[in-house]
C-alpha cells in the first residue's frame, strides 16, 4: 500500500525550483533542523508562493514510510541541497496548514497545533496522512482536535442530508454559486454534497466507526446515479472522486451495516 502512496506521489512530481516564486514563509519546526520540505502553492491572484518546513530527517523516515523513501538518496524524488548543505525535499500541491499540523504531530509539538480544528481543516489534515501514510500520527489524537465530529455520530445531524439529497443531484452542481462553495461547506454548511464527501472521506482514513456507516449512506442518498446518455460516445462522470481504497469498502461493506441499510430502505 505504501509503494502505491509513493507512486502517486512521484506522479505528482514537479520542478518547483525553476518557477519564479513571489514570496516564502518558514515554519521552524525542529530549531535544529536537518533537512527541509519546500512546499510549492501557486494561486492565480497571489503568485506562488513556497512553505519551507524545517524538520529533522530521522523524524520523517520514522513517522512516514513514503517521507522515509523521498529523504533516500536512490529514490528519484525531487530533492536538493540548501547553501548549508541539509537536505531539501520538493513538495506541490498540498495543504500549507495541514502539511504543518503533520509535521508538528510527528515531532511531538500538540501545543502548537489549533485547540479546534474545523471539517475542512480535518479533511485537508486526512489527505495529507493518507497520502504520505501516515494516518497514526494523527489517528490517537482526531477525537481531541475534532471535536465537533462528534456531532455526525447523531442520526439527528444527518437527517437534513436525505431532504436535502431530492433537491440536488450532480447534473445540477454548476448551479451551486462560488461564495457557497467557499463559505457552505463547514459541518453545518449549506453544501451537503462537500459536507458528505468530506466527512465520508474522513471517517474512512481515520477509521470513525460511528461516523462512517452514516456518511456511507448519506453518500449513497444524495449521489443518485445520472441517467446515461443517449449519446454512447459521450462520457457520463461519476459525481466525486474518492480513493479506490474507499470505493472497495463501500462496495463491499461490512454485513451488519449492508443489513442495516436495507431494512432502514424498505417498506
Amino acid at each position: 500500500m505504501a509503494t502505491k502512496r509513493m507512486r502517486r506521489a512521484l506522479n505528482e512530481l514537479s520542478d518547483v525550483g525553476a518557477g519564479v516564486v513571489d514570496s516564502t514563509k518558514f515554519y521552524d519546526i525542529d530549531k535544529s533542523h536537518t533537512c527541509q520540505v519546500s512546499l510549492s502553492e501557486t494561486n492565480s491572484s497571489s503568485g506562488t508562493k513556497r512553505h519551507i518546513f524545517r524538520v529533522s530527517e530521522s523524524t520523517l523516515r520514522h513517522a512516514s514510510s513514503v517521507l522515509a523513501r523521498m529523504v533516500d538518496p536512490s529514490s528519484p524524488w525531487k530533492k536538493e541541497n540548501n547553501e548549508h548543505g541539509n537536505l531539501t525535499i520538493l513538495l506541490h500541491d498540498d495543504d500549507p496548514e495541514a502539511l504543518e499540523i503533520l509535521f508538528r504531530l510527528m515531532h511531538f509539538q500538540k501545543e502548537r497545533i489549533p485547540k479546534r480544528l474545523g471539517l475542512k481543516k480535518i479533511f485537508h489534515l486526512a489527505l495529507v496522512c493518507d497520502k504520505y501514510d501516515c494516518v497514526d500520527v494523527a489517528k490517537p489524537l482526531i477525537n481531541e482536535f475534532a471535536v465537533d465530529l462528534k456531532e455526525a455520530e447523531s442520526q439527528a445531524f444527518w437527517n437534513e442530508f436525505y431532504q436535502y439529497s431530492f433537491e440536488y443531484q450532480p447534473e445540477n452542481e454548476e448551479d451551486v454559486g462560488e461564495e457557497e462553495k467557499e463559505n457552505g461547506n463547514g459541518l453545518h454548511g449549506g453544501d451537503k454534497p462537500a459536507i458528505a464527501n468530506m466527512l465520508l472521506y474522513v471517517s474512512f482514513v481515520f477509521n470513525l466507526k460511528k461516523v462512517f456507516p452514516r456518511a456511507y449512506r448519506t453518500y449513497l442518498m444524495i449521489w443518485k446515479p445520472k441517467v446515461k446518455s443517449e449519446d454512447d460516445d459521450e462520457v457520463v462522470e461519476g459525481p466525486t472522486c474518492l480513493p479506490d481504497r474507499l470505493y472497495s469498502k463501500i462496495n463491499h461493506p461490512p454485513s451488519n451495516t449492508t443489513n442495516q441499510f436495507v431494512k432502514s430502505n424498505s417498506g
